[in-house]
């Protein structure tokens, strides 16, 4: 009997292995999606728009970033892995803007390259300068997007997916 079960196990091992068969994520159906997120009619880079289902689709997140032109690729993501468009379904969105670490601007760099001919001191109070101008920029940055629209429990952002689409997003229409 013990070499009965061990041979199914070990067949089935290997139908599983032909088939690929393999315990990895399964993802829902997805239709491809986009947003556009404009501030008065002008292009908005850097922010990133999430979508939260109203009823249960599993364990994804699935949002887009917008590049240059204020438009993103919705993507469904799950453990690190990504499937491009987003299920079927409706949906609560929400608009925040990505606010990047002060290490990646050029001005840090250029600093950096010039600290062989500052004292400590110096280069300790232009790296402070540097540091507060940005955390400046980035409250600019982030009061661009309503609060209500950075909250997923206040956003009047709704939307349907039920095939191929794009959601344009004005965020002056939410000025509050």
């Amino acid at each position: 009997m013990k070499r009965v079960l061990f041979s199914l196990l070990l067949i089935s091992s290997a139908l599983c292995v032909l088939t690929g068969c393999r315990g990895g994520v399964r993802f829902p159906r997805c239709c491809a999606t986009k947003v556009v997120v404009t501030l008065d009619g002008s292009p908005m880079e850097g922010m990133k728009v999430t979508f939260y289902p109203k009823e249960s689709i599993g364990n994804f997140s699935i949002q887009a970033e917008t590049d240059s032109s204020g438009t993103g690729d919705i993507q469904t993501i799950a453990t690190g892995k990504k499937k491009d468009g987003a299920p079927k379904g409706e949906f609560r969105v929400t608009v925040e803007k990505i606010v990047r670490k002060v290490a990646d601007d050029d001005a840090v760099k250029d600093l950096e390259s010039r600290m062989g001919e500052m004292s400590q001191q110096e280069y300790i109070a232009e790296m402070q300068r540097l540091n507060q101008e940005k955390a400046e920029q980035n409250r600019e940055m982030v009061e661009l997007v309503p609060e209500s629209l950075r909250d997923m429990k206040t956003t009047p952002l709704t939307y349907t997916v039920s095939s191929k689409g794009e959601l344009a997003i004005e965020l002056s229409d939410y000025a509050e």
